[in-house]
């Protein structure tokens, strides 16, 4: 919707804003993987119901994603004008582009926060809430505020950057709030309950069940969502193809080899 609102502003904006999202992913690599990490760190700590432990390194998490981020976004500001050469070599497009870099680095420490506290929630299993809470805040303020910002203010695309960067902010603020008022002990019964999913599926089968690599998440059998959660992975992690932290085969609890075996995984493939 942004990129429709950006197209009736001309051709040129509409060539810049989706090059602008090509130099927002850059600086966002480093702290978006971090997140992801942290995500699959605490959702194993919950597994093996270490809460105390698990709290402490979220809160570092976001502590350290955010220092990540503002180095990020500061040699972004810094060079900027190589990171427009980079993508551009039109004039128009790279004037553009270097007045809209600014937003990014001021909105990004800002994102990362939010994100990171999202990941966190998917470790915590509240889904439900940040997929509630990402649409009506999409709904209900980003789309408005660029709708508002290019066809009644008429303002450029730092219009729309700003309406973007505003509900990048109030998700991350709303992620954190759930974040900060979460369950954690309600978080280790449900990676408990997710174990004894796993134990008394494991009991039925006396082969591995297959691979599902090649699955997206929501493509997998219950049981098998259950194994790959016990084995560091969530929805994000698993459908991008991000590693889970769990890599030491021998190390594996009694659940998470249980898991391997519904998820098709021998020693030697693991």
């Amino acid at each position: 919707m942004l990129t429709v609102f950006a197209a009736y502003q001309g051709t040129a904006e509409a060539a810049s804003w989706v090059l602008l999202s090509y130099v927002w992913s850059v600086v966002g690599i480093a702290p978006d993987s971090f997140g992801a990490a942290s995500s699959c760190h605490v959702a194993r700590l919950l597994g093996q119901e270490d809460a105390e432990l698990a709290k402490r390194v979220s809160w570092q998490s976001l502590k350290v994603g955010t220092a990540v981020s503002f180095f990020c976004s500061a040699l972004l500001f810094i060079f900027r004008k190589q990171f427009v050469w980079c993508f551009s070599l039109d004039d128009t497009i790279d004037q553009m582009l270097y007045e809209l870099i600014p937003y990014i680095a001021l909105c990004q420490p800002f994102f990362t926060f939010g994100w990171t506290a999202m990941e966190l929630n998917d470790a915590l299993h509240l889904f439900k809430k940040a997929m509630i809470s990402n649409g009506i805040v999409t709904s209900f303020i980003t789309i408005p505020l660029g709708y508002f910002m290019t066809y009644n203010m008429h303002y450029n695309l730092e219009g729309i950057a700003s309406a973007q960067c505003i509900g990048y902010t109030v998700g991350g603020v709303i992620s954190i709030i759930f974040f900060a008022g979460a369950d954690w002990d309600k978080a280790v019964r449900k990676a408990k309950d997710i174990g004894n999913v796993v134990k008394k599926n494991v009991d039925l089968v006396t082969e591995p069940l297959g691979h599902y690599d090649d699955y997206y998440w929501d493509d997998m059998p219950i049981e098998v969502r259950a194994a790959a959660t016990v084995l560091g992975y969530n929805p994000h992690t698993w459908d991008n193809g991000l590693t889970s932290n769990i890599t030491d085969y021998d190390s594996l609890t009694v659940a998470q080899l249980a898991a391997a075996k519904i998820m098709g995984y021998t020693r030697e493939m693991y």
